[in-house]
This record gives structure tokens, C-alpha cells and sequence, in this order.
């Protein structure tokens, strides 16, 4: 770029001038001497006021908001949003040599403003000296911004996590070899390209232009740079903007009148003349002001491309800027709009091309929002999920792309959008997880279809077909199935259905599978912490609520219509429901009501929803200016000092469908149980005070046992059981049947066992599990393994033996079947070491059974002990072993392979159960006449009834109790078993079977998945009802009771 050295030249007209503004101080000498034809300029600053328009070619001086002169030489612009407000930043360079002892102002300067007319100056973002031509991208997954600038010793690259700076120097940009002006261009996020000239530093490429794709984080040029091709001439330089429209790459350099366009950045470049349009004809263009970029600025009306150029030269050093908008024709061609004092064609209203940074949540402040590449988020009616991964904390938000609101209005197909962010301030735009289909062909033509469903039937894809042509996005619900692992999407086709389509990631994509047609119209649905789900939708006498099938995608035959306690109902299905302080709530923004209930499915009190504000002030139901759409979500956000329940809304308005705001207030808990949305704008999560984590039990949900199904069991807050190798014994308490369930959470993190010591749960139906804590501190120091218990009538205590981890036993005691239990010094027997297994005969006489921990191994030396049984009797108060033991003997040369398993007697018959022992020989049973023997194995296999046959046990868990239900009939013999392993380790299961016991003498577990003790098992009569009023009411139809034998108070069988 030329310049030259300011020349100052006083006139006489210039001292009349001079004289006329001293007699008009009014007047200010620039505007004076421009309406009289004069550029020339006595001040370095002007009387501040405001600009309307941009200058163009009216070749004016451009002063800040200051009143001084604007340098901002060879620099970009940048469109960002900070806190919902749309703002450009202009930065630059002193680009100018000063007069005799003047200096310039090193670095990059900034420049802000709000509406492309005023700027306000910012500062230095980056004091680095001898610079020019600075560039700057965004790597949104470094959230850092990246300049680039040219310098006389090659290019220097800086960094900043803000626009504003500071910038701070990289070291190693591998662009030792670039020597003159650079762009950079990003593809899509994470790509990235310099264009460079280099006139020198490359032997045999003078006068030649390269491109070379940078690093991941842009701050180094990375492999071989490419040699840019030109057809119909060369640029002159690189200096310039690039852009890319309709599928088309241009560089555009006003400075030397050439544009270039190419079909790819790798492609050849077409250069051209570039031209001024004045609306009908084309002219040279005479200003020669060299281009720095070009931005993208959208408004109501129009869609402009400016190209920014400044003219630094002439006998002054008054730098001009030359902003002018490109205009594009139909056969690709552009050309410069000749214009002076020009002005944007309506409000703005397009996104901003660089990434926006919030810091806080819009609440209240009826602003728009953009994603961190600078598009609208288009996500009305959905909800945002938070997830673990690889140990961070994220969020995904999905919802509608409502037709009418995409940037691309001709797009007649949309989706559901899915954004994710880490701080729920800053969101950015991931793949669509669910889209519509305009054609069949797209089954065969489209990657995405063909993928999803090219395995189907013609009918199958018609069936596809026609749910994905009528565009189902609207109010779209997921639920995360954990049993299945899989998330389970629900979206009305407002035609008599809901589509259900599933995934196995919460990015998608979603795969339709089925139609709901139970269900239509929207809903709201609900998951409790142990997995059972709602959904509440509108039938046929109002509002009703069903507990969904176990995969999510149907309703069972229990729904019913929610009762209100008044005349005052809910308005629709809309909303969102939660659970905090032991109480449900169903809430509805946009119908300014919330209704709240004990249980799911008993009586509802609907309230009017207000909002509050921080001086306690509420806006309630007559307040015009509290007006919200329907409540699409409640997202719970769990912090360290509690959880913060936020209401999800959006305004979305069908004549504007490109202005939907979100609206995400705080819930605020009263402790009456009434709660509010708090009024707030641009509210922060560490400004709201969290609520205490919900730990209110969950009645009555489980309604069978697992049986073989494969479903991890959830205690009644909603976390897994952890029982491994454990009991259950049988009670009494004050009238009431009991059952107590007590084991080891059997896994190793990191070396340390999780929750140590032995957990203790409650059930009144066998079905649904209380945990009651730990049983003391046993197990608290140590790793321990299969507790068993043993009730002592005489002493009136119960005696627990626990299996030690680095061998050995010890024993401990207490008055309690909840404990806390206490060791017994000297108890147990430092001998017996491995699996054991207590058993108490009829006359009160304890036994324990015992033997190596390791699996049998065929042919191993009759000297050892591996794979040996051995029984002792128990000293009268079960802690010490009484007497010699002895070894097992068996008949017909079986063996029992250990003494894991469960040991019970029925009708004079000792039976040990291991179903077990996947590595050995498989699973087996062993019955004897006597606990001395001999005894009889024999392998143990599954019972199918409804086939009437016998098939082998292939499910790989470990018995560690048989226990009896007493009944007024036979008492039944449950087998528990855990299998602790898989793809997920932590996932244990449990599978607890019934024992089949044949007229031959033969026994079999029955092959038996979420099973119930009802009237088709004779062993058990069914009386009357012994649910929570709760499931008294979702599980009509279904009511039973055990009836147990009444046993002492305290005691177990």
C-alpha cells in the first residue's frame, strides 16, 4: 500500500473558513469546510455526533464516538451477539506514517458498535508492533479466538479466549515460509484454510499464491501448501475478502479492480475485472482502495455482502473507508453497488457470522438466540437432557425447526434440531436427530434414509413414508431406557398417533419403528429414578395417565383419568411434570397453572402459576405482560450444593416464525409446597439458590419380580440395589409380613470398593425395595463377600458370618435384624476359609457348609482341597464352630464343585442349590437324607412350562440363597442369584426363580421373566389387597396378598 507524507497547505480561503466558525461556533469546521468542497482537515478530532448511514465513496473521515479519527487499516469485521444484543467489532491498524515527531499507535486497534454506523473504541487487542492485514477465526472447540497478521518479517499468530483480547503470541505456526499478505477461510468448524502470496521466500514460485489447511486449533499452517491455479489472469495479491454464496468461492479485491471465483477452494480460479454498478450500467472503479474483507450482514429486507477497503495516501494522512455492498447477478458475476451515505435496507435481523458468547441465560430479556456459529436456535417445544461424557457434564437441547423459521425458507422438509453445550449458556449446533422425507427415492438416493431403513419391506417403508412426509416435530419427548439403552422419542402426527422412533445415542439420528395409537396429540411424560415411566395425555373423558410398556413405546391397560379436587383442571396435556419434596408436579406456563399431587395417579390441586420477582413482588394470572408459550421442559441441574428446577419455554408466533424467543426461568420452592417462576433476565446458575435433592421413596412401582429378564432393580429413591451374595429372611413386625434383603456391593472402582460394608433393604411385597442402610460396621475397613444370618431363638440375636476377602471368617451379632451389628472377639474359625452357607435344622441345631473359593478343576491332586465340601456343626450360639468337620460324601461318583449355593430342607429332604458355576461342569443341585449324606448331584436346569420341557440354564449367576414364602399352602422356594459382569460391570442383576419340584424327586427352576406370586401358582392363595394406594389404583385388576405364616417377633426363618 502507498503512502505518502502529510502535507499540510493553509490557505486564505482556510483562514476565512477558520474565521467564520470562530463567529458560528456552532458549525464545525470539518462539516464548514466539506459543504464549501473542501476534504482537507484541520483537527485530529471532531464534535462527537451520531452517524445514520455508511459513508461509501462520499471519501469522508470516519471518526469514533470520541471524536477521534477511526484507524482500523486492512482489518476485518465481526458480528457477534453478547447477551442477546447484536454487536460488530472493526479492528485494524495504524496504518499511517506521522509527520516529523509524531508516532504511530502500534498494535491492533478494536472498535465497537451496534449498528454499523457508530463505533465506539475498545482499545488495543493485541500490542504487537510492525503489523498489518489481521485476520481472525473462531475454533469454537477450543472456544478461542485465532489472529493471524502479516508482518515485514513473515506472519505472526496470536491468541484470546474474547474478541476483545488480549492476544497473546503462538510460537510454532509452521508459516516461516509465508512472506506477504494471507486469508483465512473456514470451511466448517474445525477446517480451516490459509490463502497466501509469497514473493520470495519459495525458489521458483515468484509471484505465486498457495493454499494450505491449517491445524485443528488454527493456530499452524499443517501439510503441504497448494499451488492456487488461475484461468483468464492472475491476482494481483492476496490481499482481499473471501466468501463464499450459492455455492460459490470469491475473493474480491476492489484495490486492483479483480475478483476471482472458483467452484472449490482447490479448484481453479476464474479472475475477473471488478467493476461499479450503478443500478444500470457498469464503470471503472477509481477509487483505489485496497479491499480487507468482506462481511456478511443480514436485515429484514435484504442480504448483504460488504466489501470493506480503506485508502491510506494522497498528499494527508486522512485514511478513508470505502464500505461497499457487492452486488451478485444471476450468471455469477458481481460487481460494487456505487454508493454514497448509504444505508442498511431495513433492522437487522440475521445472526452474526462469529461464534456468540453468553455468559448468563436470556430469562426474561425477549432477546433472540444464536448458536456458537452465529445461526438461530430453532428448537421450539423440546427439552434439553443432561449426560456424562467422559466425565464432563453436558447438555443436549432438541426440539422443532418450525416451517417458515430456517435461514433457508425454501426448504419445505425440516427436523428436529439437537444443540449441545457445556455451560448452558453457549449452545452449539449438532446434526439433526430426526428428519422429514419429500420423496420415497430417498430411501435408495439419500445416505441418511438408506441407512436407517434400507433393511425394511416395501410396506415397511411406506409405513415409514408416510409418517416422515407428514413431518411429526413438533413437541418432541425422550426418555432414556436404560434396561433397552436406548432413548425412546415420542412426537404426535396430529392425525390419531404418536411416532415413536428410537436410537442408541442421544445425538441420533432417531429411526421411526411404530405408531402409538393409544396416544395422540401432545403429551407430557414422566421417568421415575428406577426407570418406570408415564405419560399423560388427553382420552376420552379428559386428561389421563398411563404407565408406559418396558420399552417405552406403548402404554400398558392400566390408564386412568386424573382426578382434581376441585372444579379447576388442568387445560391440557401440555407441560412438563417433576418430582421434588416427596410431591409431583405437573406445570404449564403457558396456561399459567400447575397442578400438584402425593401421587401419580392420585388427587391433583391445580394452582395458578405466578411469577416473582427478587423483592417478593408476584405476577400472577391478570398480569397482560406475563405471558409465556406452553412449558416444553423442566430441566433439572444438579450442582454441588443441590438442584435448580428450570421451566423451558419458548414465544413463538406463526406470522414471525423467525423471531422465537426462549424463555428459561428458575422454579422457586415454597415450603408450603407452592412454587413460582422467578422473574428474572440474564440470570446466572451460581446466582440461584438450589434446592435440596428429591429422596422421597417411590411406592409401589415394581409389580413383579425380574425373574430372567435382564432389568437392573432400582431400590425406591431410585438407585440401584446392591445385594451381591447375600439373604432374605422373612419377618414379622407388628402384625405385618416382611422380607429383609441384605448383601454387598460386589464391585471394584478403582481399586476401592464402592459404598463398602453390608447393605441392608425392605420390602412388604417382595416386589419393592427399601434401602435401610448399612447393618453397621462390618465391611466398612475391609473387603468382605457373602454375608449369611442365622436367627438364634435362645440367645434371642442375630448371628452374622461374613466371608474375608484375605481369608478367613469373622462373626458378628446383633438384638436387630437391621443391626447395628457388632463383631465377636474370638468368634469363628481361622480354618474354614472360602464360600460358606449357614443352615438351621428343625430342632435349632446350626450347621455351617463351606469349602474353597475356587471353581473345581477335573483331575487336580486328591491331596488338595480344591473342590471339597465340608460341613461342621455351630456352637449353641452360632459363633464358633463345634467339634471335627467332615468332608461331603457322595453317591455315583458326583462331586459338588463348591459350597457356594443355597441350602434348605423340605419333607425330610436337604437340598444345596448352586445354578451357578458357568466355567466348571454347569450348575447342579445335590440332595441327601441326611446333612451327613451321602449325597446325590445332579445338574439343575430350567423348567419351561409353556413348552412343558427342560432346557439348560445359560443365564451366568451365582446362587447365594434359597428362602422360603410361607404360605397357608406349600411354601415356595425362591432361588437368588447375581450376575455381576458384562459389558457394563456395575449393571449387576439379580435373578431370583422359583424351584420346580417333581413327583421323581427331580428339581428345576422355572424359566420365568417378571413373575408374580398369583393365583396360577398353587402354592399360593390370594386373598385381598396388599398395594400402595397408589397401585391400588394403576394395577387394578391385579391385587393380591401373601399370606404369611406368623413367625416370632424379631425372628427369621
Amino acid at each position: 500500500m502507498t503512502k505518502k507524507k502529510f502535507q499540510s497547505v493553509l490557505s486564505i480561503t482556510t483562514a476565512v473558513i477558520m474565521c467564520i466558525s470562530l463567529l458560528f461556533p456552532s458549525v464545525p469546521v470539518w462539516a464548514a469546510s466539506e459543504g464549501m468542497g473542501w476534504n482537507t482537515s484541520v483537527s485530529q478530532t471532531k464534535t462527537v455526533e451520531q452517524y445514520d448511514s455508511i459513508d461509501g465513496l462520499s471519501g469522508e473521515i470516519l471518526y469514533d464516538t470520541s471524536g477521534k479519527r477511526v484507524m482500523a487499516c486492512g482489518g476485518e469485521v465481526r458480528q457477534c451477539t453478547e447477551n442477546g444484543v447484536t454487536k460488530w467489532y472493526w479492528f485494524g491498524v495504524d496504518d499511517l506514517e506521522k509527520a516529523e515527531g509524531e508516532e504511530k499507535e502500534e498494535g491492533i486497534h478494536l472498535y465497537s458498535s451496534t449498528d454499523l454506523y457508530n463505533w465506539d473504541y475498545e482499545g488495543i487487542m493485541w500490542d504487537i508492533q510492525g503489523a498489518a492485514h489481521p485476520k481472525i477465526l473462531y475454533n469454537a472447540e477450543q472456544k478461542q479466538y485465532v489472529m493471524w497478521v502479516s508482518t515485514f518479517e513473515g506472519v505472526s499468530v496470536g491468541v484470546s479466549n474474547s474478541i476483545k483480547g488480549p492476544f497473546t503470541s503462538v510460537s510454532d505456526t509452521g508459516a516461516d515460509h509465508v512472506m506477504g499478505f494471507i486469508n483465512l477461510y473456514e470451511e466448517r468448524p474445525g477446517t480451516a484454510y490459509a490463502l497466501y502470496s509469497n514473493f520470495s521466500a519459495m525458489p521458483g514460485s515468484n509471484n505465486s499464491f498457495f493454499l494450505a489447511q491449517l491445524s485443528s486449533d488454527y493456530k499452524k499452517i499443517e501439510g503441504t501448501p497448494q499451488q492456487i491455479q488461475f484461468a483468464g489472469g492472475t491476482l494481483e495479491n492476496m490481499e482481499g475478502g473471501i466468501l463464499k454464496k450459492d455455492g460459490k468461492y470469491y475473493i474480491v479485491n476492489a484495490g486492483m479492480s479483480q475478483y476471482a471465483v472458483a467452484a472449490s477452494l482447490d479448484s481453479e480460479w476464474e479472475v475477473n475485472t471488478l467493476k461499479m454498478w450503478d443500478g444500470t450500467a457498469y464503470k471503472d472503479i477509481v477509487s483505489k482502495n485496497q479491499t480487507s474483507s468482506v462481511f456478511h450482514v443480514k436485515t429484514d429486507n435484504s442480504d448483504e455482502y460488504v466489501c470493506i477497503g480503506d485508502s491510506v495516501g494522497g498528499e494527508t494522512e486522512e485514511v478513508r473507508y470505502i464500505w461497499l455492498p457487492i452486488e451478485f447477478f444471476e450468471d455469477g458475476s458481481a460487481a460494487l453497488r456505487e454508493l454514497s451515505n448509504w444505508k442498511l435496507d431495513g433492522s437487522i435481523s440475521g445472526g452474526p457470522e462469529n461464534p456468540v458468547l453468553y455468559d448468563s441465560i436470556h430469562g426474561l430479556a425477549d432477546e433472540m438466540l444464536y448458536d456458537t456459529e452465529g445461526q438461530k436456535i430453532q428448537a421450539c417445544g423440546g427439552e434439553v437432557h443432561q449426560v456424562e461424557e467422559n466425565g464432563e457434564t453436558k447438555w443436549y437441547w432438541f426440539g422443532e425447526d418450525v416451517p417458515g423459521s430456517s435461514d433457508d425458507a425454501s426448504n419445505a422438509v425440516h427436523g428436529i434440531h439437537l444443540y449441545s453445550s457445556s455451560d448452558l449458556y453457549n449452545w452449539t449446533r449438532e446434526e439433526d436427530i430426526f428428519k422429514g422425507m419429500s420423496s420415497k427415492e430417498q430411501f435408495e438416493t439419500d445416505e441418511y434414509f438408506r441407512t436407517l431403513y434400507g433393511d425394511l419391506s416395501d410396506s415397511e417403508k411406506n409405513m415409514v413414508f408416510e409418517c416422515l412426509q407428514n413431518c411429526p416435530t413438533a413437541h418432541p419427548k425422550v426418555l432414556y431406557n436404560e434396561k433397552k439403552r436406548q432413548y425412546v422419542m415420542w412426537v404426535p402426527d396430529f392425525q390419531g398417533a404418536e411416532c415413536i422412533a428410537v436410537s442408541d445415542s442421544i445425538k441420533g439420528p432417531f429411526r421411526f419403528v411404530k405408531y402409538c395409537e393409544s396416544v395422540t396429540g401432545f403429551v407430557t411424560m414422566y421417568q421415575e429414578k428406577n426407570g418406570a415411566a408415564y405419560v399423560v395425555y388427553q382420552g376420552a373423558d379428559g386428561l389421563a395417565i398411563a404407565k408406559l410398556t418396558d420399552d417405552y413405546m406403548d402404554v400398558t391397560d392400566n390408564a386412568q383419568t386424573l382426578t382434581f379436587n376441585g372444579e379447576t383442571k388442568l387445560s391440557s396435556a401440555e407441560g412438563a411434570m417433576f418430582k421434588q419434596n416427596g410431591k409431583y408436579y405437573i406445570i404449564n406456563a403457558g396456561m399459567k397453572q400447575y397442578a400438584v399431587s402425593d401421587t401419580l395417579a392420585g388427587t391433583w390441586s391445580v394452582h395458578p402459576l405466578q411469577m416473582v420477582s427478587d423483592k417478593g413482588q408476584i405476577s400472577g394470572e391478570e398480569d397482560e405482560d406475563y405471558q409465556l408459550n406452553p412449558t416444553s421442559c423442566i430441566l433439572p441441574v444438579n450442582t454441588e450444593d443441590g438442584v435448580i428446577y428450570i421451566n423451558i419455554s419458548d414465544k413463538w408466533d406463526s406470522a414471525a416464525a423467525d423471531q422465537t424467543r426462549y424463555v428459561w426461568l428458575p422454579v422457586k420452592f415454597s415450603e408450603d409446597g407452592t412454587i413460582a417462576l422467578r422473574e428474572l433476565s440474564h440470570w446466572k446458575l451460581e446466582d440461584i439458590q438450589p434446592e435440596e435433592p428429591d429422596v422421597s421413596p417411590i411406592p409401589g412401582m415394581n409389580d413383579s419380580i425380574d425373574g430372567l429378564s435382564g432389568e437392573i432393580l432400582y431400590d425406591t429413591a431410585g438407585e440401584r440395589v446392591y445385594a451381591c451374595g447375600g439373604e432374605v429372611h422373612q419377618v414379622e413386625e407388628d402384625g405385618q409380613t416382611k422380607w429383609y434383603w441384605f448383601g454387598v456391593n460386589d464391585l471394584e472402582m478403582d481399586g476401592q470398593i464402592k459404598q463398602p460394608g453390608i447393605h441392608l433393604y425392605s420390602s412388604t411385597d417382595l416386589y419393592n425395595w427399601v434401602h435401610e442402610g448399612t447393618m453397621g460396621e462390618i465391611g466398612k475397613d475391609c473387603l468382605i463377600a457373602h454375608p449369611k444370618m442365622l436367627y438364634n431363638e435362645q440367645k434371642q440375636q442375630f448371628v452374622m458370618w461374613v466371608e474375608l476377602e484375605t481369608g478367613g471368617m469373622k462373626v458378628a451379632v446383633s438384638k436387630s435384624i437391621k443391626g447395628p451389628f457388632t463383631l465377636v472377639d474370638g468368634a469363628g474359625n481361622s480354618d474354614i476359609t472360602g464360600f460358606i452357607n449357614l443352615f438351621k435344622d428343625r430342632d435349632g441345631t446350626a450347621y455351617i457348609l463351606y469349602g474353597s473359593r475356587d471353581i473345581y478343576v477335573p483331575g487336580s491332586p486328591e491331596t488338595s482341597k480344591l473342590g471339597k465340601v465340608f460341613m461342621a456343626k455351630l456352637s449353641e450360639d452360632y459363633t464358633q464352630v463345634e467339634g471335627a468337620s467332615w468332608e461331603l460324601q457322595y453317591t455315583d461318583g458326583g462331586t459338588l464343585f463348591n459350597s457356594e449355593g443355597g441350602i434348605f430342607e423340605r419333607n425330610g429332604k436337604y437340598y444345596i442349590i448352586n445354578a451357578g458355576n458357568p466355567d466348571s461342569d454347569g450348575p447342579q443341585y445335590a440332595v441327601a437324607d441326611s446333612l451327613k449324606g451321602p449325597w446325590t448331584v445332579h445338574g439343575i436346569q430350567m423348567w419351561n412350562n409353556e413348552e412343558q420341557k427342560f432346557e439348560d440354564i445359560v443365564s451366568k449367576n451365582q446362587t447365594s440363597n434359597v428362602f422360603q414364602v410361607k404360605t397357608k399352602n406349600e411354601d415356595t422356594y425362591i432361588c437368588v442369584g447375581d450376575s455381576v459382569g458384562g459389558e457394563i460391570p456395575e449393571q449387576v442383576r439379580y435373578i431370583w426363580l422359583p424351584v420346580k419340584f417333581f413327583e421323581d424327586g427331580t428339581v428345576a427352576l422355572e424359566k420365568l421373566s417378571n413373575w408374580r406370586l398369583e393365583l396360577d401358582r398353587p402354592d399360593v392363595e390370594v386373598t385381598e389387597v396388599r398395594l400402595s394406594e397408589e397401585s391400588k389404583t394403576l394395577q387394578e385388576g391385579e391385587k393380591y396378598q401373601i399370606n404369611a405364616t406368623v413367625l416370632p417377633s424379631n425372628a427369621s426363618n
